[in-house]
């Protein structure tokens, strides 16, 4: 995967990398997470919710066909800013990206 995107923001321990961004389907995007320089989760998905893009993290089927997150934030407050981190850096990945897209189109001539 190439990396399209990092994030680092003051007093935030994510820093937030973005994949393979994809407007069409459920998922919107892969991500990858490094936690204060020391930890790191990859796998992470942005996806689309009726409600707007929304972070998932890595799960694993367990019995019944249910999943279960393999890891995540432990308090609503690390939830928020690890989701928020996430989806931060994929708004502006997605920006480049059409900005970038933008520019690499033929100038029409007068």
């Amino acid at each position: 995967m190439e990396e399209k995107q990092a994030i680092h923001l003051e007093h935030n321990p994510f820093d937030v990398r973005i994949y393979s961004i994809n407007e069409k389907g459920p998922t919107l995007a892969w991500a990858g997470v490094n936690i204060n320089g020391i930890f790191v989760i990859r796998d992470i998905r942005v996806m689309k919710g009726r409600n707007g893009a929304f972070v998932s993290v890595p799960q694993k089927e367990v019995k019944g066909h249910r999943y279960r997150a393999i890891c995540f934030p432990s308090t609503k407050a690390a939830k928020k800013t690890f989701e928020s981190a996430v989806l931060h850096a994929y708004e502006l990945a997605l920006q480049a990206e059409k900005n970038a897209e933008g520019q690499t189109q033929p100038q029409k001539e007068n």
